[in-house]
């Protein structure tokens, strides 16, 4: 979890320099637009922040009403931060635009709003490629959104979201900021504003539903998965592996239950050392596996 603190770090600075930035040029060039994007950048400062509070907190030990741990801590911070970008940044920013569209305000010289989009936008493209390789390096070998569906540290895919919505936003204040000067049409940064919210509604509908499926107990990779029935399944006094179970309790943090059928001949005390044995091993070869149930159950009756 070292790295996906650095990224989520990393991004606190890039948006707090954006949303100082952001905020000030559009309070001097009163552009709809960049306020709007103010704003952006100011939740996703918040939001980083309780990313943050989140991944301390959901490292807590297991105690005696979290006998699992806090591990889905995080999930619900990451929800948390997803509301917070849907009600308060796309709403804001929404209601911003509908002012601007229905009662367009004169616009300033556009300099320093060229000025700080140049500026925000190299900041967050930085921010967004450092967070992208480190996502990336994690999920070798799969497509992006495979790569997203197979995460189970939203830190990490959220931060790269954050700020590709950041570059997407900054691209839509530039072409609003300039044809509303070049047209002379200043209820057009209205309109961008408006794009702006839409676009931070759709990521955090997006982000909400990637935290939700975790919140709630997502099992694990089926390719980790696969590895536990065949290793189990290998062990010469296992005759059956039955209904594998799995769900996450954190990034690194899996409860596991498995129904085994072991050989009827072993006797009482050769049954419980073949479990240790699977456990021990299972779980040096897969550390992630915080707690491991094996379930005896009867041999069946071959006809």
């Amino acid at each position: 979890m070292e790295e996906s603190g650095t990224v989520v770090i990393v991004g606190v600075v890039a948006n707090l320099l954006i949303a100082l930035s952001k905020l000030g040029a559009g309070a001097i060039s009163g552009s709809a637009s960049l306020l709007a994007e103010g704003m952006h950048s100011v939740v996703d400062t918040i939001n980083s922040g309780l990313l943050l509070v989140g991944r301390k907190r959901h490292l807590l030990p297991p105690d005696e009403t979290h006998p699992f741990g806090h591990g889905k801590e995080l999930y619900f911070w990451t929800v948390t931060v997803s509301l917070m970008m849907f009600a308060v940044g796309g709403g804001a920013a929404i209601l911003r635009g509908i002012s601007g569209v229905m009662k367009p305000e004169p616009l300033e010289d556009p300099k320093w709003s060229y000025i700080v989009i140049a500026v925000a936008g190299v900041i967050a493209g930085v921010s967004c490629v450092f967070a992208y390789r480190k996502f990336r390096k994690d999920h070798q070998g799969l497509g992006f959104w495979d790569a997203v569906e197979h995460a189970k540290d939203p830190l990490k895919f959220m931060v790269v979201f954050e700020d590709g919505a950041e570059v997407v936003g900054l691209f839509i204040a530039f072409v609003v900021t300039f044809l509303a000067h070049k047209l002379k049409l200043p209820w057009l940064d209205g309109v961008g504003s408006i794009l702006i919210g839409v676009l931070l509604g759709v990521m955090a509908v997006m982000l909400a539903n990637e935290s939700r499926k975790l919140l709630i107990g997502e099992r694990a990779d089926k390719r980790l998965i696969r590895a536990i029935v065949e290793r189990i399944g290998a062990e010469p006094s296992v005759k059956a592996v039955h209904d594998p179970r799995t769900m996450h309790f954190g990034p690194k943090s899996i409860v596991v239950a498995v129904g085994v059928e072991l050989d009827p001949e072993l006797k009482a005390e050769q049954a419980a050392w073949a479990m240790l044995r699977l456990e021990q091993a299972l779980k040096a070869v897969h550390p992630e596996i915080s707690y491991l149930y094996l379930k005896l159950k009867p041999v069946r009756d071959v006809v």
